[in-house]
């Protein structure tokens, strides 16, 4: 009975128990912690690929912001060099339009101011000279008439009294006529050396020192007495020749801009050649120059200067600005790299950004004690076809050179360079030119005195071959008459 009754019970228990443990209670949580791991595995793996994505997002936005930016700054950064560019060239445009058309109202106002002052002058020297004529004249005039009335007044008294009479008043007319002649003589010659004077103080003023000359305010009239260095260039301009020359002397140098001058006179200025020049005093980017010249005179003076080695005066500015236009001499000098057009490093350029071609001026950069500066083969001094252009042509980055040339002037130093050698060398090359340019000279003295001489033998010809046959023709002469 106790089995009976207790086995009902125990079974269910059990049953429930299994039940129980056939419930799977494990299996959520399982699954859960499953999810859980796949949760963050996924989450992980899409943090990533977002981030990654994010990442390359924010780097591409970067990159064209920065590409922007740069793009940007690149253009800013080129239109200000185009525009520096742009305004030098401009201005250096402007300037030589400005130059010329106040060169042509220069020359307008200066030859009516000329014309003006010599018809004052000729008229001046004109009236007075009409007027002592009319006084002449009319003392003529009044001597004739006085003259005819005292004749008929006198023929009826005896001569003997008339004479007597005549005599005095005579003498006191003929007087008064000589001083008035006299007066009217020195007044007209004073007249006329007034206006002699005045015409010479127009045309000849004072020579100034270089002193005197770099102390004038730009646009006031010089006058300064030079000797011709090396001629830039001649060119014809609406039928008037015109010349640009470097000139000096002991005391300094003139460079002689846009000189008037003919072709014919322009081939008289060898080296040394002095030249005296009335003008005005110019300036054009830093250089001093002498411009709207209005006057040159041809002397007979020779000079020709030495280089002077202005190498370590380079790092001196304002020292080396006092030689300006100077012929000077550079050792020792570095050639360094210049950018060409294409951003490539070379000896030398054409034009000073590379832009030309054979034919233009060349400018290359040089160095000194760690301080680079840029010299220019000017071609209008110096073709293409000279040895200082074919020399800078076959220059090399790292050789060492010696130069001469002109210390022209342009927003700093700017040399033109006519000669180019290895260091050491240079000064042999000054020897040679200087005893060529002395042998010339010479050359030409003598040639100058075998005309004189060929030119007097031939007059002494003349003149025997003349005496000759005036002695050929009296000899028939005289023997004529001795025969008649």
């Amino acid at each position: 009975m106790l089995l009976r009754k207790l086995q009902p019970r125990l079974r269910p228990r059990k049953q429930r128990k299994r039940r129980q443990r056939r419930q799977p209670r494990l299996r959520p949580r399982k699954q859960r912690k499953r999810r859980a791991k796949t949760e963050k595995a996924t989450e992980a793996k899409t943090e990533k690929a977002t981030e990654a994505k994010t990442e390359k997002a924010t780097e591409a936005k970067t990159e064209k912001a920065t590409e922007a930016k740069t793009e940007k700054a690149t253009e800013a950064v080129t239109e200000k060099a185009t525009e520096a560019k742009t305004e030098k060239a401009t201005e250096a445009v402007t300037e030589k339009a400005t130059e010329a058309k106040t060169e042509k109202a220069t020359e307008a106002k200066t030859e009516k101011a000329t014309e003006a002052k010599t018809e004052k002058a000729t008229e001046a020297v004109t009236e007075k000279s009409t007027e002592a004529k009319t006084e002449k004249a009319t003392e003529a005039v009044t001597e004739k008439a006085t003259e005819a009335k005292t004749e008929k007044a006198t023929e009826a008294v005896t001569e003997k009294a008339t004479e007597a009479k005549t005599e005095k008043p005579t003498e006191a007319v003929t007087e008064k006529a000589a001083q008035t002649e006299e007066a009217a003589t020195e007044s007209t010659a004073e007249g006329m050396e007034i206006a002699t004077e005045k015409e010479t103080t127009a045309v000849t003023p004072a020579v100034m020192t270089y002193d005197e000359f770099m102390a004038a305010a730009v646009d006031d009239e010089v006058t300064v007495d030079t000797y011709v260095q090396n001629k830039q260039s001649w060119y014809e301009d609406k039928g008037k020749g015109m010349a640009s020359i470097y000139t000096q002397n002991e005391e300094g140098a003139y460079f002689l801009y846009n000189m008037p001058i003919s072709e014919e006179d322009y081939n008289k200025l060898e080296a040394g050649t002095e030249i005296t020049v009335t003008g005005y005093k110019a300036e054009w980017s830093g250089e001093i120059e002498i411009s709207d010249i209005e006057s040159y005179e041809i002397g007979e003076g020779t000079y020709i200067a030495k280089p002077l080695d202005v190498t370590d005066l380079l790092s001196d500015e304002d020292k080396l600005e006092e030689h300006m236009n100077q012929y000077v001499s550079f050792t020792g000098m570095t050639v360094e790299a210049s950018g060409d057009a294409d951003g490539k490093d070379a000896a030398f350029l054409y034009n000073y950004d590379g832009s030309g071609s054979e034919g233009d001026d060349l400018y290359f950069n040089v160095s000194k004690d760690g301080a680079t500066y840029t010299f220019t083969v000017e071609s209008y001094l110096t073709d293409k076809d000279s040895d200082v252009y074919k020399a800078v042509e076959n220059l090399k980055i790292g050789d060492v050179i010696d130069m001469t040339g002109y210390l022209y002037w342009y927003e700093g130093a700017n040399p033109h360079i006519i000669t180019v050698t290895p260091s050491g060398t240079a000064e042999a090359a000054t020897e040679d030119k200087e005893e060529t340019a002395l042998a010339e000279a010479d050359a030409g003295s003598e040639a100058e005195t075998k005309e004189t001489e060929t030119e007097t033998k031939e007059t002494e010809t003349k003149e025997n071959g003349k005496k000759t046959d005036k002695k050929a023709n009296k000899v028939p002469v005289k023997g004529t008459s001795t025969k008649n």
